[in-house]
């Protein structure tokens, strides 16, 4: 095989090599989308919404309950204050998962294609992909008075099994995330 080949195989497997290493190398994808027109500084109190995007058919889901009291530290520490009745805005969550193929990190094995005719071709092999779940994070903040949605931070990540064994820690870091871009 002449040295033009080898160093195509070792361009493509190099190429390959740095996708997978950056598909490793992503965390949690955050966006936060923020009322341009909006004084945060006004706000002074906080609540939750009567009924939470993750609450269950019978009220109040774990989930709910983590969330809230997660959420709450965090706008504590901006100097925001829970009541119950007349807040300044209202917190709402919403959550869900779903699960796919992760396609980015499939490994893939080229092998150069002995042939005898005009030209040497690559051949890929495709090995089945790994199973996963991403899971997505929304906070909603609501201006009660004018019932209008003044910031919301989102957050997709892959969810992984320490994720679900370890859920306080997991929601106390996803919503610290979050809150790091909240305008307070």
């Amino acid at each position: 095989m002449e040295l033009n080949s080898y160093r195509g195989i070792l361009a493509v497997a190099t190429l390959i090599l740095s996708a997978v290493l950056a598909g490793c190398a992503s965390g949690p994808d955050l966006r936060v989308n923020t009322d341009p027109g909006t004084d945060f500084s006004a706000y002074r109190s906080f609540g939750f919404m009567q009924e939470l995007g993750t609450d269950g058919p019978g009220g109040r889901t774990m989930l709910s309950a983590r969330l809230s009291a997660a959420t709450t530290r965090e706008l504590d520490a901006r100097g925001l204050q829970f009541v119950s009745n007349n807040p300044d805005v209202l917190v709402n969550f919403v959550a869900g998962t779903q699960s796919g193929i992760n396609m980015t990190n499939m490994p893939i094995l080229v092998m150069p294609v002995q042939n005898y005719g005009a030209w040497t071709g690559y051949r890929a092999t495709f090995a089945p992909g790994e199973r996963i779940n991403e899971g997505t994070l929304g906070v909603h903040i609501v201006d009660r008075r004018s019932n209008r949605l003044v910031w919301e931070g989102i957050v997709n990540d892959r969810v992984t099994e320490a994720m679900t064994d370890n859920p306080d820690e997991t929601i106390n870091g996803m919503i610290a995330k979050i809150f790091a871009e909240f305008p307070l």
